[in-house]
C-alpha cells in the first residue's frame, strides 16, 4: 500500500483506529530502532523535512496508532540493475520512478513491511535485506505542527522471477534501470547504495529529486508524472 493517501486507503490497521499509542512507548520504539541500526552498521540521518498536510495527518495517525515509520528497499539483480516503480500517483512534480516501499502496519517490523510492500507493489521477493539507512525524521506540516517519524531504507537482491505490478491501482508500472533516471523521488537519498551485487550504477543527466529534464542515457524512461506535493 502506497503511504500518501493512507488516510483514506484501505490499511485496516490504521483507518478506524480509534486508541493512540502512548509517547512513552513510541519513545522506547524509535530507541530501540537507533540501536538496531547503529549495531547493524547502517547510516542515521537525522533531519527536518517539510511535508503536504495530507501526507503529515497521514502520517501523525500511523505514528498514533502504532505504526510509527515507512520503508523502502534499493533492489538489485545479477547484473547490477535496479527496480524502481512508478505509482499512479508520483509524489511530486516531474517525479515518476520511486523505490518500492511504503508505510508501515501497526505491530509490524520495519523489514516486515519493506517485505510486504515490496510483494504489493512488485510481485516479488527478496533475499540478503540489509539495513542501509535510517532516517530519523522531523516532518514539518504547512501550519508548523511538527512530528518525529522513522524511515528505514534497505538493500536487497531480487530473489527471482519476474516483477510486474502487483496493484494496478496504485503501480503503473515496474521496470529495471541500468541508470538512475532523473525523476526519481529522493533520488539524493539513494545516491551510493548501488553495488549491492556488484559493480556501481550511474546515475542519469539531471538534477536530483523535482527535475523535470529528461534522463539521458540507457535504460532511462521518464513518463509524465501527475502529482503534488511530496511525501514521507
Amino acid at each position: 500500500m502506497r503511504f500518501v493517501g493512507a488516510l483514506g486507503g484501505g490499511d485496516p490497521s490504521v483507518r478506524g483506529s480509534k486508541e493512540a499509542t502512548p509517547r512513552s512507548v513510541r519513545t522506547r520504539r524509535r530507541a530501540r530502532a537507533l540501536r538496531e541500526a547503529l549495531r547493524d552498521g547502517a547510516q542515521v540521518v537525522r533531519r527536518s523535512r517539510k511535508v503536504s498536510l495530507a501526507s503529515y495527518e497521514s502520517a501523525e495517525r500511523r505514528v498514533l496508532n502504532g505504526a510509527p515509520q515507512g520503508a523502502a528497499c534499493w533492489i538489485e539483480r545479477a547484473d547490477g540493475r535496479v527496480l524502481l516503480v512508478a505509482p499512479q500517483s508520483p509524489r511530486g512534480p516531474g517525479l515518476t520512478w520511486e523505490t518500492p516501499g511504503g508505510g508501515g502496519r501497526r505491530g509490524e517490523s520495519a523489514r516486515q513491511t519493506v517485505r510486504r510492500e515490496v510483494h504489493e507493489e512488485t510481485g516479488g521477493r527478496l533475499r540478503g535485506l540489509r539495513l542501509w539507512k535510517l532516517f530519523d525524521e522531523e516532518l514539518i506540516s504547512p501550519d508548523g505542527r511538527r512530528l518525529r517519524w522513522l524511515f528505514f531504507q534497505y538493500r536487497a537482491r531480487w530473489a527471482s522471477g519476474r516483477p510486474a505490478p502487483g496493484s494496478p491501482r496504485e503501480i503503473r508500472r515496474v521496470r529495471w534501470f541500468r541508470r538512475l533516471p532523473a525523476r526519481m523521488a529522493f533520488r539524493e537519498d539513494w545516491i551510493g547504495a548501488a553495488g549491492y551485487v556488484r559493480g556501481p550504477i550511474r546515475a542519469s543527466a539531471g538534477s536530483a529529486r523535482g527535475s523535470t529534464r529528461k534522463g539521458r542515457g540507457r535504460g532511462l524512461a521518464s513518463p509524465r508524472s501527475t502529482r503534488g506535493a511530496a511525501s514521507p
